[in-house]
């Protein structure tokens, strides 16, 4: 039996890795979430540190271990897409291994992770949400296990430090995330620890000592963060850009626009998610049970994602752990509706068909990995995107861009949200410059960056007018270009300002 189960586990995850892989290693060049992040590992694996030497408003832990790989692996852009198949696929199995636990059957199973595979197929990259959420992922899994599992193990300080660590994992990911996941796996252990003081009333000072042991466990990560940032000496260059900076972040896509969104499965989910959250307390109350109750505060700190930006992306990210809720629920429900003398039939048939799935989702995986790479008509040549599909109009831009640079009597400064694009081959880090859209300059803002470009004599790039710009763009910085300095050429889609 337990043969028969590791064997499973690896066709499950050959399945995963052959379905993600499609949808990541043959992708042409331009998804900038996967540029940006690729360009903060790569910094710091030059020996450069988050905030003083380059700009990036999250906690960088992605960015930190990532930069520790490409110091030991080739530091090209298709190492990355490599990490992201195996974030990826790592996500995917957790939320399979999570259903397991949950005695999801097994059709159900099946069909769940492909469905959450095809939803999020376009988006799969490396990325600091889908960090958080595998690592959030990983903290349900330990969850269910020890709610499963809790007799005898009401006093269990290690692995409610491993818990707080974990949650001290994500706050270093991302702040936000982390803040909540944090709050929640503290806020819920109360909960509990309230909901059963009649159960385990001789051991409310062993639980209290649990909730300490999570905080104490959300703090090691954070003391060793302050402890770098001092060692650094980033400490205020963090707080102007990952705490104060953040206010002059003015840009959002409301929620609703999720309900006028092209796709059909976007619009049914988004209004779907956020009932699904109001359903699974009130199951989880009513039944008391711990396990639907722990995912559901889980799911709805993940959830945080969706907001300000409510796109399909982080849409997508946020709502991952609150389906594992929505299956649960749905396998309940089905165990309860189908009669007694149809469950063999459907068990067999059923299951039938998701093993036929599985082969299928594996042969669709190599199949079309093998005609996206057949169909690449051209790889790029140019340092650090070796191995990625381009086209060659593309790559001939890129290409202009850098000789106009490399051949400048002056500093070349892009302002546009694609600017790490261009500087990447060069090896050329422009700390405000290289994720150039608002929210990502610090305390002062737009303002900040027009007082720097007052002082420092340097040729500034702007897109063309005409030529549709980034939503997030710096129009203030834009503006101030135009009226105050002088128009020099043009260069592919960009115009050259420089000061008079």
């Amino acid at each position: 039996m337990k043969k028969n189960k590791i064997i499973k586990n690896i066709a499950i995850v050959v399945m995963i890795l052959a379905f993600v892989s499609s949808s990541i290693i043959s992708k042409e060049i331009g998804d900038l979430d996967e540029i940006w992040n690729y360009n903060m590992s790569n910094i710091f694996a030059k020996g450069l540190n988050p905030y003083i030497d380059y700009s990036t408003v999250v906690t960088p832990l992605l960015q930190i271990l990532a930069g520790i790989i490409l110091k030991i692996f080739p530091n090209e852009l298709i190492t990355m897409r490599i990490l992201a198949v195996l974030l990826i696929s790592g996500i995917v199995f957790l939320i399979y291994k999570i259903l397991d636990l949950l005695k999801i059957n097994d059709s159900l199973k099946i069909v769940s992770i492909i469905g959450i595979m095809w939803l999020e197929y376009n988006y799969f990259c490396i990325d600091y949400n889908y960090f958080s959420l595998f690592l959030t992922l990983i903290i349900i899994l330990l969850e269910i296990k020890y709610l499963q599992d809790e007799k005898g193990k009401i006093k269990d300080y290690k692995y409610n430090l491993v818990i707080g660590i974990l949650a001290g994992l994500v706050l270093m990911t991302k702040q936000t995330i982390g803040s909540f996941v944090s709050s929640s796996v503290v806020g819920y252990m109360i909960l509990l620890m309230i909901i059963d003081k009649f159960k385990y009333k001789k051991d409310i000072k062993i639980q209290i000592k649990n909730i300490l042991f999570r905080i104490l466990g959300i703090a090691i990560p954070v003391i060793i963060f302050v402890i770098y940032l001092l060692i650094t000496k980033s400490l205020d260059e963090f707080i102007n850009y990952a705490i104060l900076g953040i206010k002059t972040f003015s840009n959002k896509i409301e929620y609703i626009n999720l309900l006028r969104n092209d796709k059909i499965s976007i619009k049914i989910l988004s209004i779907i998610v956020p009932i699904s959250f109001i359903i699974n307390f009130v199951i989880a109350i009513a039944k008391k049970d711990k396990r639907l109750f722990v995912i559901s505060c889980l799911a709805i700190s993940m959830f945080i994602v969706a907001f300000p930006i409510s796109d399909n992306i982080h849409f997508l990210i946020g709502s991952t752990s609150s389906f594992i809720a929505i299956v649960y629920n749905i396998n309940n429900i089905a165990k309860k509706i189908i009669p007694q003398d149809k469950k063999l039939f459907i068990k067999f048939f059923i299951e039938g068909m998701s093993k036929c799935m599985i082969v299928l989702i594996f042969i669709f995986g190599i199949y079309y990995n093998y005609k996206k790479i057949n169909n690449v008509e051209y790889y790029s040549q140019l340092k650090h995107y070796k191995y990625i599909p381009i086209s060659e109009n593309y790559e001939q831009e890129l290409k202009t861009i850098e000789e106009y640079i490399q051949k400048s009597d002056k500093k070349v400064y892009i302002l546009n949200f694609d600017a790490a694009l261009y500087m990447i081959p060069l090896d050329i880090y422009n700390k405000d410059y290289d994720m150039f859209m608002k929210g990502n300059f610090g305390a002062k803002g737009e303002q900040g960056i027009i007082e720097k470009i007052q002082k420092e004599d340097a040729k500034y790039l702007i897109v063309k007018d005409g030529i549709g710009r980034n939503w997030q763009n710096p129009e203030d910085v834009r503006k101030y270009i135009k009226e105050n300095m002088k128009y020099k050429e043009s260069i592919s889609k960009f115009d050259v300002f420089e000061n008079y």
